[in-house]
């Protein structure tokens, strides 16, 4: 493993637990199923580095999909790179934090996390992606936005 995903972990592991117990459903009330549809992300896409460089990027056809119960610590994530027949979709498990105005959904991997941070009552998600890009040899991100559906039981 390397230094900077050795941190990334230290980090996560003690700032996530923290907030988590912060948003607990202390109120006796029964938590709420939430799922939120977000459609065609568009953003841009930057490389760091020597060679740093700001490009248009989207997910067209593509879609997010955010399932979980509120006040529960982790979530679903389904992601499809778009509409066309063959588009497989994806499914992640997300660490999430409740805020009064949003809920973020952190998905760690190897060389990168993706945080998705979804403004309920705006409906749209914010999303950004951070990369240890070896086949750009420089570190990668993305910023995106998209629009959303939101239901809850």
């Amino acid at each position: 493993m390397r230094t900077p995903y050795l941190s990334l972990l230290l980090c996560a592991s003690l700032v996530l637990p923290t907030l988590v117990a912060a948003q607990g459903n202390s109120n006796g009330k029964p938590s709420k199923q939430v799922t939120a549809v977000c459609r065609s992300p568009t953003g841009a896409t930057m490389l760091g580095g020597a060679q740093s460089k700001v490009e248009p990027d989207g997910f067209g056809g593509g879609l997010f999909t955010y399932s979980w119960t509120m006040g529960d610590a982790s979530a679903t994530i389904v992601s499809q790179s778009g509409t066309a027949a063959g588009s497989v979709p994806r499914t992640e498990a997300a660490a999430v934090v409740e805020t009064a105005e949003f809920v973020t959904f952190f998905v760690f991997y190897e060389k990168a996390v993706w945080v998705h941070s979804l403004f309920l009552d705006k409906k749209s998600v914010l999303i950004s992606r951070h990369v240890n890009s070896d086949a750009a040899k420089a570190p990668l991100g993305g910023l995106y936005t998209a629009s959303c559906s939101v239901a809850a039981q």
